[in-house]
């Protein structure tokens, strides 16, 4: 009996993975923008940033971006004295300790005067210790917020290396390797790694019997990289 997750599992997980990855949000509201006042964690400062209250999402890319008229990503508030991303709601005290500590640094503060929040975002995640599935998606994000295609080389080639980190630990959990395999496979094939972002997606087991929208997002990349198109691209609409 064949005991491979994809194979054993596939069928039962295929409706939470299609749910979990590729979402398609109700249009209730267009996207609203404004300005909030944010307490810096680090510093005590109050200040205000720019936030977003509500948003459409009437599709999605191939990288999980969603598209209409919504943030993508959600902006994150950053400290205009020392450059702090405020990626979460709430912190300890240890956490702050050390990200108080992380923050004054030499190195971060470097960073925090050329890169996207989310960027710096998954720099603060990792100096922490949080999980590298966290890292991985906080860099994707980043990517979206890319302002040059050098910027998105560099952001896009970390986030792949943090899903290969994933995808190196063997995942037991079926909907958390097919998600780090699909986007792998579109970073690679983005970032112009044809030849590696086609062995990817051909890799995933059982890839012909994936039911849409997945089989389709397959086939899709695969005509994409025959045409050598490192462009961004949609995922099928239903």
């Amino acid at each position: 009996m064949n005991t491979h997750p994809f194979s054993t599992r596939m069928a039962a997980t295929l409706g939470v993975a299609i749910s979990a990855l590729f979402i398609w949000l109700v249009p209730a509201h267009a996207m609203t923008m404004g300005e909030r006042e944010f307490v810096c964690p680090i510093d005590g400062k109050k200040f205000m940033a720019l936030t977003a209250f509500s948003g459409t999402q009437f599709g999605m890319g191939l990288d999980l971006k969603p598209l209409g008229p919504t943030p993508a990503p959600w902006p994150l508030p950053k400290c205009p004295g020392n450059g702090f991303v405020i990626y979460k709601k709430d912190f300890s005290s240890e956490e702050l300790d050390r990200l108080k500590s992380y923050v004054k640094g030499k190195d971060y503060q470097s960073m925090a005067k050329i890169h996207t929040n989310y960027f710096l975002a998954a720099k603060l995640k990792a100096a922490m210790g949080e999980s590298v599935s966290s890292v991985a998606s906080t860099l994707l994000r980043a990517t979206w917020e890319a302002r040059s295609r050098d910027e998105y080389e560099t952001y896009a080639s970390a986030a792949l290396a943090t899903y290969e980190q994933i995808l190196s630990a063997n995942p037991q959990d079926a909907d958390e390797k097919l998600t780090a395999m699909l986007v792998a496979g579109e970073l690679e094939r983005r970032l112009g790694l044809f030849e590696k972002s086609k062995t990817r997606f051909l890799g995933i087991p059982n890839r012909t019997t994936l039911r849409s929208p997945l089989n389709e997002i397959v086939e899709l990349q695969l005509v994409l990289i025959e045409k050598m198109n490192s462009e961004p691209a949609e995922v099928p609409s239903k």
